[in-house]
């Protein structure tokens, strides 16, 4: 049997016995329960944390009084670990994820705040200290009592707290046996009287709850009771002429019947104006008969205020109150319910709101009456968008970590490539006489792949969403090698002129600039199609000042420099134009376009605090203005000097499980002087090395390989001789840097593609850093 009546007046409640969760028939009202009980108790939550900060605050006097050898340590727990950890928890309550886990988190505030006194207990000096058994008492009825936690939550944490007190007291603490006997009989008899209230403030909320789930159910009855009470009272009225007799038993049955209908609408009268749903009786005519304290709450206007009133004269409908009432009236004269259906109104003090409308026709008095259910579902909506809003935020970010991943696997690959193309490039060029044709030819198969090294680096940056280096470059240059490679992939029918008639400097990426000419160039070829047509590239120097400002680049007075791409192709309309730089809007067909070209173009232009003009008319042509700022001197020399390639005669061990690589990079230490022992087999060279430490004076070994990485072979070589050099190579340096290299022992870290420059430097600086004596 339970301890309180579950019976109320409109009902038996079917709870639980222990949990007091709501079973059986009535289980599905549990998670509504849920939510209706921590936005009642929201408010008094945020006022107990403040609350909880202040009692556990001031005690801090007494430890410093009690205890001063051991204020730093009491006062560690109560202003470095509990107090905070509340402010944390206020701020917390404001976030959407306490309303899941609020029980949970303010039963680990029980929890904190009672093991912060027993920790206290164990090492503060006795005997004061036996007295701290208060403030688990004190946690106790903030638990049970003042934080409205759960029966269940609440009991586990007051179990939890009694068993650890008498725990911490038998083992760290000389306390005294009738003294702990003393102490735990009074926490034992406060955690009964704490289950007991819990208890019964839960059921009493639950009745609460359930007397207004229970609304709807009493108005039907309600409703069904007046239908049979008017068909008693004509038959009654039609055998009026039959006989007196007939007339008295008319009589008092027809008193019964009132006395039933009186005592249901007061128990209607009680339910109507505690529930939590707003409910308001109207005539046809739109005058307000009654409403329910709710209605004052959603709306902000007294029900005083508005009874007897027209509730179209009151203002709260934000949009077309006549045709949504026009709507409700008409399903009433029909005698059908109307909605759902929301309503944009205003309050009283004239913020906005969202609520939920619907209608049910009654009789009162043989008079059609409408009576109007308004629920407000304005944090339900706000709640929705926020979560949308999340939702693609998280879908977002993981197509952009997809975009990295596949990004960072490409550009391993790509490296590999490129480390061959231009390893055997270099090698051969070596071969090839200066000044000749082939010669020639090496060297722009060389810068070719340079600028695909940089293009790759450029699209790991992208992945990492990391800057790329800017810095002085002579735009000139790039236009003119752009050009030649943007000849060879677009239509001989399309004639390429060029105007260039400036050799100043910008500020800028030249990977990016070269993105952005070669986009520009091929929208412009796209446009003229086969037919052909003439793409004019023109850069030349121009000076912006106040009177000769152009408002559709909004750009400052100064030097700039102005790269233009024109063509004579089909051209864009107004709304094209309008619409150019947005991200993912093109007009080419599924599969030709991503819609990301201008929008890249617009986003790299704007980063260097240029501007882009688009003139177009359709069936003419279109151009493409770039305006750059200008720069007056280049900032240093830009010019490549050769150096002289460090050579060396030690005895090399090359690892690496791709054979073209390891194959150019025999070919180039072998150029260098160097004797070259390779493996393609990182297990193998480890075994290699572990015959022979002090045969090898360096070891170049790949990242990635199989059974064995690069990371792995070089800490079991240092583990075997610690003072040997070891460089690095990878393609795609995710999840490691140079930092990190060189911390564990690696004397360098090499970027694939590897030139021969860079491969020369990086082992002669790596022997010759080993051989240097310590210090």
């Amino acid at each position: 049997m339970l301890i309180f009546n579950p019976a109320t007046p409109s009902g038996e409640m079917t709870l639980n016995r222990f949990t007091l969760g709501f079973a059986g028939r009535h289980r599905h009202l549990e998670k509504h329960f849920a939510r209706d009980y921590f936005e009642r108790n929201l408010s008094h939550l945020r006022l107990c944390h403040w609350l909880t900060i202040l009692l556990y605050s001031i005690p801090g006097i007494l430890d410093a009084r009690f205890f001063p050898e051991m204020t730093a340590s009491l006062w560690t727990i109560r202003f470095l670990v509990v107090c905070p950890v509340f402010l944390l928890g206020f701020g917390f309550t404001y976030t959407p994820y306490y309303r899941r886990w609020w029980q949970l988190i303010s039963m680990g505030y029980i929890l904190l705040t009672g093991s912060g006194f027993i920790l206290m207990i164990a090492i503060a000096t006795p005997p004061v200290s036996y007295g701290y058994y208060v403030g688990i008492i004190i946690s106790m009825m903030f638990g049970y009592a003042l934080i409205r936690e759960r029966f269940l939550y609440a009991s586990v944490a007051g179990m939890t707290l009694l068993i650890a007190y008498l725990g911490v007291s038998l083992s760290a603490t000389p306390i005294p046996a009738d003294l702990l006997f003393h102490n735990g009989l009074y926490l034992f008899a406060t955690n009964m009287l704490g289950m007991l209230i819990a208890y019964f403030l839960e059921f009493s909320a639950r009745r609460d709850f359930f007397l207004g789930y229970m609304l709807n159910r009493e108005q039907e009855k309600v409703t069904n009771l007046n239908t049979r009470l008017e068909e008693k009272v004509i038959r009654r009225t039609e055998a009026l002429s039959t006989t007196n007799a007939a007339l008295q038993r008319q009589i008092t049955e027809r008193e019964k019947i009132e006395t039933a209908l009186r005592e249901s609408r007061e128990r209607l009268k009680v339910l109507f104006d505690f529930a939590p749903d707003g409910y308001c009786m109207l005539s046809l005519k739109g005058d307000i008969i009654e409403a329910n304290q709710s209605v004052e709450t959603i709306t902000g206007v007294d029900r005083d205020a508005f009874i007897g009133k027209k509730i179209l004269d009151l203002g709260l409908v934000a949009s077309d109150p006549h045709f949504q009432a026009r709507a409700i009236l008409k399903a009433s004269l029909k005698e059908t319910p109307w909605g759902p259906g929301e309503f944009a109104i205003r309050r009283k003090n004239g913020r906005p709101a969202t609520v939920e409308v619907r209608s049910h026709p009654v009789r009162i008095d043989n008079q059609i009456c409408i009576l109007v259910m308004i629920r407000d579902v304005t944090d339900r909506k706000t709640q929705a968008k926020v979560r949308k809003r999340l939702e693609n935020k998280l879908a977002q970010a993981q197509k952009m970590e997809a975009v990295g991943t596949l990004a960072g696997g490409i550009a391993h690959d790509f490296n590999n490539i490129l480390s061959a193309i231009i390893g055997y490039t270099e090698l051969s060029r070596m071969d090839a006489p200066p000044g000749g044709a082939l010669h020639e030819n090496l060297g722009q198969i060389h810068t070719a792949g340079q600028r695909a090294k940089d293009l790759i680096q450029q699209i790991l940056t992208f992945s990492r969403q990391h800057d790329t280096e800017i810095k002085p470059v002579r735009v000139r240059a790039i236009v003119e090698e752009s050009l030649k490679l943007l000849r060879a992939s677009i239509p001989q029918a399309i004639e390429i002129r060029q105007r260039i008639a400036s050799e100043a400097f910008t500020l800028a990426n030249e990977t990016q600039l070269q993105q952005i000419l070669m986009n520009l160039c091929t929208n412009a070829a796209y446009a003229m199609g086969s037919g052909g047509g003439i793409l004019t590239v023109a850069l030349d120097d121009i000076a912006i000042d106040t009177s000769s400002a152009d408002p559709d680049t909004n750009l400052p007075a100064g030097a700039y420099l102005r790269l233009t791409v024109s063509d004579t192709g089909c051209g864009m309309s107004p709304e094209v134009v309008r619409r150019l730089f947005d991200p993912y809007y093109t007009t080419k067909p599924k599969g030709e376009g991503s819609g990301l070209g201008m929008a890249v173009v617009h986003g790299i232009i704007n980063r260097y605090q240029g501007a882009i003009k688009v003139d177009s008319v359709e069936g003419q042509g279109t151009a493409v203005r770039v305006y750059l700022v200008r720069q007056a001197k280049a900032g240093g020399a830009t010019s490549e000097k050769s150096t002289p390639l460090p050579t060396g005669t030690e005895t090399v061990l090359l690892v690496d499980d791709e054979s073209q690589l390891v194959t150019i990079g025999e070919q180039m230490l072998t150029r260098l002087g160097y004797r070259v022992t390779v493996s393609a087999d990182s297990v193998k060279a480890l075994e290699l090395f572990r015959v022979q430490p002090e045969a090898f004076a360096v070891v170049v070994t790949d990242m990635s390989m199989p059974k064995m990485s690069g990371v792995e072979l070089a800490r079991a070589i240092l583990s075997i001789r610690p003072d040997m050099p070891i460089v690095l190579c990878t393609g795609y340096s995710a999840g490691i840097d140079r930092e990190t290299v060189l911390s564990m022992g690696i004397r360098d870290l090499i970027m694939k593609p590897i030139s021969m420059q860079a491969l020369a430097v990086s082992v002669r600086q790596a022997i010759d850093a080993g051989q240097m004596p310590s210090r």
